[in-house]
């Protein structure tokens, strides 16, 4: 079941009850929640007149249960039950198996803020892995949440780097649901080791802009994120011609809704 979604401004009562709320992950939420998951990546590299492209993208649909641990920290458990991998390039399309995968247990811990761990990913093919980190895909699953209250139309940035804006509210489905914007950009230094002796310095560019739409009682229906980023080196006495890499990344996650206890008995 998809939740569809009404863009259609709320009236009085209602949002007054949310307008000073502080969102956090609670047990409930997830107890036994099915997701769609898809990430689109297109990898480009200029290096001098050279220029190539690659696409790499996966999507599945996820479930997910949790259950309280100390101090209000979440245990979580997530397993595929479909999952498509692939990666288009000049040479062809690549598209392995991922049979292996559905159904085993990725294990972690979440914090109310939003912030998670992986403690364990099930058993990954290494030709799935050679087209996506699929070891790490639920590292970023679900989507931070501000540190504070926030009215609609206030903003607040957290120690993670993130600067949050509520949105004007809408409805979906018939009641409220908080509509807020994320962005976040970070630059760092990196380095390649060209051999004998030389290395050549660079720059990485990350800029990113997100969309959540949050529910009392249901959590995240939605978290939409757009990625750029762009790895700089210049010419050096090794490469006589800069190089410049650009990674522009989509990732959705879609509530598809709860699901029955029965589907969810985690060993």
């Amino acid at each position: 079941m998809v939740v569809a979604l009404a863009m259609v401004a709320p009236h009085g009562g209602t949002l007054a009850a949310q307008a000073g709320s502080v969102i956090r992950y609670r047990p409930e939420l997830l107890a036994c929640v099915a997701f769609h998951q898809a990430v689109l990546s297109e990898l480009e590299t200029v290096h001098g007149e050279d220029r190539r492209t690659e696409t790499t993208g996966w999507e599945g649909d996820l479930v997910i249960w949790t259950e309280a641990d100390t101090g209000g920290v979440l245990s979580v458990a997530a397993w595929f039950e479909r999952l498509r991998v692939w990666r288009d390039t000049p040479e062809g399309r690549l598209e392995p198996a991922t049979d292996g995968m559905l159904g085993g247990r990725y294990r972690g811990v979440l914090r109310p803020d939003g912030d998670y761990h992986l403690f364990t990913a099930p058993f990954i093919p290494d030709a799935v892995l050679a087209i996506a980190a699929m070891d790490t895909a639920l590292d970023e699953l679900f989507p931070p949440l501000p540190p504070a209250a926030l009215v609609p139309g206030g903003a607040v940035t957290d120690g993670r780097g993130w600067r949050f804006h509520r949105l004007s509210d809408t409805l979906v489905a018939g009641r409220t649901a908080l509509r807020l914007r994320l962005l976040r950009s970070d630059t760092t230094a990196v380095s390649v080791d060209l051999g004998g002796g030389q290395v050549s310095q660079g720059e990485s560019v990350e800029e990113e802009w997100g969309r959540v739409l949050w529910q009392t009682g249901m959590g995240p229906l939605s978290w939409i994120r757009r990625i750029t980023t762009v790895v700089t080196f210049p010419a050096t006495g090794v490469s006589v011609r800069p190089v410049r890499t650009e990674v522009r990344q989509e990732r959705r996650l879609e509530h598809l809704g709860a699901l029955p206890p029965e589907r969810c008995a985690v060993p």
